[in-house]
């Protein structure tokens, strides 16, 4: 499901409590900014230009890039932001495919950028290695720019393909928490927090396979033992805790729990459980923590899923499942009612085509007005 605005936008350490206050239309706030960083982009594109092939030439130079270059060699060009690009590369060893991303510093970069490059950078130094978590294969950085090359998900993320299908089946769904929640558990053992679990950071190594694998450590919280805490404004709005919008609390990874259940509640219905027109809203309801299990959208869901859903949005963040716990829900060791091989398929049944008929009107408008500027968004690469 696509959300437009400032609802589905990581925001990092600002203050929320002027964010939730405005009550400005999300339709509105992204109309604005997008017509503001087309103007700036029309204006500034040629400079902007001249830096980035400054930067990339000083990379090179300084042999950020060159100590990359070593093991693994740069094939297809994928993309570019004011920041850096993208490549397809191989590794030179066994000619494994590889994303390779290379970010030089601009003196027009934001403290946003340079806040989630450091996570980035600082989640690659702790050498994690799990089957659900993108795996960093190499990391550099000197004073003009950080290179890091990463496994290849060649598949996509799930945000893009609930873009075309808006809700999976329920075998589907237990395939794709069982990874989330393997890949937080191994996080959560490991003390790091990744404040940020949404369909978009959820990435496929194949477009039929559901292998998914957590992804983007930009907003991730690093501890150094198991009672240490988190703080700060760190998320995205309707993924985002409780506990997370009080913001004279200190919490724990039992964040990334409550943004599974949201993830889980919109894969197995289509909707989002908090959905509001604006963020001031999106926060009461999250507060109050009262999702809905209408009829209509839940009558081929299990009990036992509707069980894990509900646990997981439980607000009191000691109340709600540890990933380990979770994993040994009975929604997980229960058999499925189809054997699906792994493979990604839509879900069929009469019941299933009816909650997506009967999504909430709001959502249908949004996603029709919203239609021409999908393309704008995407084309503007931060």
């Amino acid at each position: 499901m696509y959300y437009p605005g400032e609802l589905n936008e990581p925001l990092r350490g600002v203050d929320w409590s002027r964010q939730f206050n405005r009550g400005i239309e999300p339709r509105t706030m992204l109309a604005n900014k997008l017509l503001g960083r087309f103007l700036k982009k029309a204006k500034e594109d040629s400079r902007e230009r001249e830096q980035i092939q400054l930067g990339l030439l000083r990379m090179w130079e300084s042999g950020t890039c060159a100590v990359i270059e070593r093991d693994y060699v740069c094939e297809t060009f994928l993309g570019a932001g004011a920041f850096g690009e993208v490549f397809l590369g191989f590794r030179k060893a066994d000619r494994t495919p590889v994303a390779i991303k290379r970010y030089f510093n601009l003196s027009n970069k934001s403290e946003g950028f340079d806040f989630s490059i450091e996570k980035e950078f600082e989640y690659a130094s702790l050498g994690l290695s799990h089957p659900c978590l993108v795996k960093t294969l190499a990391a550099v950085r000197n004073h003009d720019g950080v290179a890091l090359v990463l496994e290849l998900m060649g598949g996509g993320s799930l945000q893009d393909r609930l873009r075309h299908r808006p809700f999976l089946s329920e075998d589907d769904v237990k395939l794709v928490m069982r990874r989330v929640l393997e890949g937080l558990a191994h996080l959560h053992r490991n003390f790091v927090i990744h404040r940020d679990i949404k369909p978009d950071n959820i990435m496929f190594d194949s477009d039929l396979k559901l292998n998914a694998k957590i992804a983007d450590f930009g907003l991730c919280s690093i501890g150094s033992n198991s009672t240490q805490l988190a703080s700060g404004m760190y998320g995205t709005p309707l993924y985002v805790a409780p506990e997370v919008i009080r913001s004279s609390e200190s919490y724990s990874s039992a964040v990334d729990l409550w943004s599974s259940g949201v993830m889980m509640y919109e894969l197995l219905c289509g909707s989002h459980p908090f959905w509001a027109r604006n963020t001031r809203a999106v926060a009461r309801r999250i507060l109050k923590g009262k999702a809905k299990f209408s009829e209509a959208r839940w009558v081929s869901v299990s009990n036992h899923a509707r069980a894990l859903v509900r646990a997981l949005l439980t607000v009191d963040p000691h109340e709600r499942p540890t990933a380990e716990r979770a994993l040994a829900h009975a929604w997980f060791q229960s058999s499925a009612n189809h054997s699906l091989k792994g493979k990604f398929r839509l879900a069929r049944s009469g019941s299933e085509k009816l909650r997506c008929e009967k999504s909430d009107q709001n959502e249908v408008d949004l996603k029709s007005a919203l239609q021409t500027v999908e393309t704008v968004q995407d084309s503007l690469l931060v």
